[in-house]
């Protein structure tokens, strides 16, 4: 295995606008099939059907976590070390034949697990198809599995454009099947087009990955390897942990929104997470493809430290625009992906539009105290954010209504930002860089302010919209985004 020398910063800065160009274009065509599939479902099922199938979806999402310790980190790190000549050859391979195994017998174990949870915790009064559809859906998790397992080692490999594609292929299924099961027939509608576009989903996945230069392909072979189990419990355990603790947290507002305010504030609730995430994606997701795996195989020192500032001094630039353009465009999101019944959401949309500022700071440096096995600490971190949230929604919605989760979600993030900075320096010797803390937390502030001032006059959204766009523009964020985009 060779030494690779410690990449330029332009390469380093190259990589990252070029992967957030892709994300871009692919949370653009994601965007705008979630406005047909949201649209679609809230006016066939309303907020209390909203809410009960986003119930019935926490409960197989928290029994599918263990399966997912299979793949995750685990998988794109070695992919990317050996794709990055940082691992011997073969390694990404019983890597994923290790993880399609362990990860397929968690899934289907997961099914009745999830199906008697169901029946125990959930309404009486919604009747005996509960288990039916808790049924479809852990089927549909089977091959999930499988399609996620094939996506990271596209992003283990760096094969973001192939991932692109199939992202925006698969979601495009994924809105024509549902849309039309859900307005046919309604809730089981909803499950069974998922369990169908679930199928086709994981063909596409396959073929892309067959037709990419990776170090992987697709085989049916079972490999319970033990030492890949072992490095999975370590690393993925820390995933779990973070994954596990964030359904918990979500199960808790859940609860003391159905307690306090009702089946529908659960309604609102979802849309406003589901709205988050369609902004927070490009970011999110697409900037982690780019450098979680960077992060994985960067040499301990300079190289590691570099990787992290560059990774947030971009964050930094690009987030406080979209999310205060996010939070200016909150009263037309709402009604335009949902329906005007789910108006009353605004105020807790723009707030967590603010928290997002604050959570993608930590988010940037929690992410490689988990991909450098720094285990223990990044569990740390994401147990304290899930007790936050969870507990402070808890506390807050009987005082303040479904505001209260917004600001529970704004208190937490800005405690986790901070907090986080020192542990990373401690464990990994990242020096903090702290004008960039405060110019973020001076963003946060921004950003919560012209929330809490849109609540009472509508037309200080223009503060908002004026600020984002200078800053992008000053940044050189729209520039350089449309120079990365070209063809090389």
């Amino acid at each position: 295995m060779s030494q690779q020398p410690t990449p330029p910063r332009n390469e380093q800065v190259g990589a990252i606008e070029r992967a957030f160009s892709l994300g871009l274009v692919t949370s653009a065509a994601t965007a705008i099939v979630a406005v047909v599939r949201s649209k679609v479902v809230a006016i066939a099922l309303g907020p209390a059907g909203v809410g009960m199938a986003a119930e019935i979806n926490q409960v197989i999402t928290i029994t599918n976590i263990p399966a997912a310790l299979a793949g995750g980190p685990t998988l794109i790190k070695a992919v990317a070390r050996e794709s990055t000549g940082k691992a011997s050859p073969g390694e990404a391979q019983l890597a994923y034949d290790a993880a399609i195994s362990i990860g397929m017998l968690g899934s289907c174990l997961a099914i009745p697990v999830a199906v008697l949870i169901t029946y125990l915790t959930l309404p009486p009064n919604w009747g005996g198809s509960t288990s039916t559809l808790t049924t479809i859906g852990g089927v549909t998790g089977c091959f999930v599995l499988l399609s996620t397992a094939q996506a990271q080692v596209l992003i283990g490999a760096q094969k973001l454009r192939e991932h692109s594609f199939a992202t925006i292929a698969a979601n495009t299924v994924s809105v024509l099947t549902i849309s039309a099961g859900v307005w046919w027939w309604g809730l089981r509608g909803l499950f069974g087009a998922t369990l169908v576009a679930g199928v086709i989903s994981m063909i596409l996945w396959g073929v892309v990955l067959r037709k990419s230069a990776t170090p992987v392909r697709f085989r049916p072979r079972l490999n319970l390897s033990g030492t890949y189990a072992a490095e999975a419990l370590r690393i993925g355990g820390g995933s779990l942990a973070g994954t596990l603790g964030t359904q918990v947290s979500l199960y808790m507002v859940r609860t003391a929104l159905g307690r306090f305010e009702g089946p529908a504030a659960n309604g609102l609730f979802q849309a406003c997470w589901a709205i988050e995430g369609i902004f927070a994606q490009a970011v999110l997701v697409s900037l982690g493809n780019a450098i979680f795996p960077r992060y994985a195989s960067a040499q301990a020192g300079k190289e590691l430290t570099d990787e992290l500032h560059e990774s947030a001094r971009f964050l930094t630039r690009v987030v406080p625009p979209m999310m205060l353009m996010g939070i200016a465009l909150r009263e037309i999101a709402l009604p335009l992906l949902y329906t005007h019944e789910f108006r009353p959401a605004a105020p807790l949309l723009g707030l967590i539009f603010a928290g997002e500022i604050a959570r993608t700071m930590a988010w940037s440096r929690a992410g490689a105290l988990l991909y450098r096995g720094k285990v223990r600490s990044y569990v740390l971190l994401q147990c304290l954010g899930s007790v936050l949230f969870g507990g402070g929604s808890m506390v807050l919605v009987p005082i303040v209504g479904i505001q209260g989760v917004g600001w529970a979600f704004v208190g937490t993030y800005s405690v986790h930002a901070f907090i986080n900075q020192f542990i990373v320096q401690r464990e990994l010797g990242v020096p903090i860089i702290w004008p960039r803390v405060l110019g973020c937390y001076g963003a946060l502030a921004l950003a919560v302010a012209c929330s809490v001032a849109l609540d009472y006059h509508p037309y200080v959204a223009v503060v908002p919209v004026v600020v984002s766009i200078v800053w992008a523009w000053r940044v050189g964020l729209v520039q350089r985004v449309l120079s990365r985009l070209r063809p090389r």
